[in-house]
């Protein structure tokens, strides 16, 4: 069985909720953490500083699981967004079947209209320039392979980052820049670092490539 728009969809709805579910408990994670160092402070050997500690732990590991499950998500969307791209590349490959009768003139004018069609990618954008003019061919072919969501992603990266310096940025940030869901925003970022056209540090900053 393909995967079907709708298939895409109810992938993407389940990334979003586990976004905002990691959103909920790191907040959770930092209130417990007030809540322990406040405890801390009043009574340094109070009875109940323990439980507030391990509580704090849990929480803070439960963020961490679902901020995992977010991470294999977006291995999931991309994914599944490939095969979706790649089954319409097919459809649109397939000869026309057989006919089941005499050929006529009208035949011919088909098959000659069919021969002339070509598939032309919606949107074409800028391609990014090195320092030097030049445009790398792994830069050239990503660039054209992009659409939707990762090429909206890009436009508005592009508007934020350079080559020279690193940038900290949000999900929710590029989220509302690029007016895309939040829960959309990871299996993006994760296929324009895969193509090489942004990097990433272990803070949460970017640069383009």
């Amino acid at each position: 069985m393909s995967v079907t728009a709708d298939t895409l969809s109810f992938i993407q709805q389940a990334g979003q909720s586990i976004d905002a579910a990691r959103q909920a408990l790191v907040e959770a994670v930092a209130q417990q953490g007030q809540l322990v160092a406040s405890a801390v402070v009043e009574q340094p050997f109070g009875a109940g500083n323990d439980k507030l500690f391990a509580q704090w732990k849990t929480l803070a590991r439960l963020a961490q699981e679902v901020q995992s499950i977010e991470e294999q998500f977006k291995t999931i969307y991309e994914t599944a967004s490939a095969l979706k791209a790649r089954e319409i590349q097919v459809l649109a490959a397939l000869p026309h079947a057989p006919r089941h009768r005499p050929a006529t003139r009208g035949d011919a004018v088909d098959e000659a209209i069919i021969k002339e069609v070509i598939v032309k990618t919606k949107g074409a954008r800028k391609l990014p320039k090195r320092s030097n003019g030049k445009v790398s061919a792994n830069a050239e072919t990503s660039t054209q392979a992009l659409a939707g969501n990762h090429a909206t992603v890009l436009d508005f990266l592009r508007t934020q980052l350079n080559r020279k310096s690193w940038k900290p940025l949000t999900h929710a940030t590029m989220a509302k820049g690029s007016g895309i869901p939040a829960g959309s925003v990871g299996a993006s970022l994760a296929r324009l670092k895969k193509d090489g056209l942004i990097l990433t540090d272990d803070k949460g900053a970017y640069k383009l490539a």
